[in-house]
């Protein structure tokens, strides 16, 4: 059976978090360890990220459910030469800014011409003809010809309104039918709003390493009776 709304968005976060490093513009690389649920991490690891799925509230209205999801984020990292509550500041702004910004696009295309996207071409580059933009091919859905793509830069904005884009090395290709949109880690997911977070205590003397906490409520929706279907 396939997974949940719930799993899948789940696990579209845990590939977000992967996306946690310095090389994306993060203090620190978090997402070179990324595990889900974990009560222990080895000191080895670090810095790292644990993901643990929360309980959830639901309200039912028109057939539908009306989900919020909780989610935590446990982020820890080597304190090094610098003050360690300078270093729970900077994980704490990393995991607000990985959980709620909205770093995808997705593009839209027209139906006319559009040539589907095969498991293969994720991971790919995606390049838009008129505007030289490029990005990573994350997702897509060939019956609504939508593409979920993580863009190189911010200047990356498949800003066009009609442009041909075509994945590198790759299968899928297309005229876009509007200017991309920006959305959060999946479509599945209404609003990520964060709720609370901090340092998960005052770091003694002794200690080599620090670590933050913050926590997300995930607002979805699946059909009443069916939590595979939105």
């Amino acid at each position: 059976m396939a997974d949940t709304i719930r799993e899948q968005i789940i696990s579209a976060f845990m590939t977000r978090l992967a996306d946690w490093t310095t090389a994306r513009g993060f203090n620190h690389g978090c997402g070179n360890a990324v595990f889900r649920g974990a009560r222990y991490v080895d000191a080895s690891d670090l810095p790292v990220c644990v993901l643990h799925p929360q309980s959830e509230e639901v309200t039912q209205q028109y057939g539908r459910n009306h989900c919020e999801m909780m989610i935590k984020i446990e982020a820890l990292a080597d304190i090094g030469t610098t003050n360690p509550s300078v270093v729970q500041e900077q994980l704490l702004g990393d995991a607000v800014t990985i959980m709620t910004a909205a770093p995808y696009l997705c593009l839209v295309f027209r139906a006319a011409g559009y040539t589907p996207a095969v498991a293969g071409d994720i991971g790919k580059t995606v390049t838009g003809a008129s505007t030289g933009d490029t990005g990573t091919l994350v997702g897509y859905d060939n019956t609504t010809r939508q593409w979920t793509i993580l863009p190189d830069a911010a200047a990356d904005a498949f800003d066009a309104a009609s442009e041909a884009v075509t994945i590198s090395g790759g299968t899928g290709a297309g005229t876009t039918d509007q200017a991309a949109e920006q959305v959060h880690v999946t479509r599945l997911a209404d609003a990520v709003v964060y709720t609370s977070g901090g340092p998960a205590e005052t770091p003694r003397e002794e200690d080599t390493m620090v670590a933050v906490f913050a926590e997300f409520t995930v607002r979805y929706n699946t059909l009443s009776g069916n939590p595979y279907s939105q």
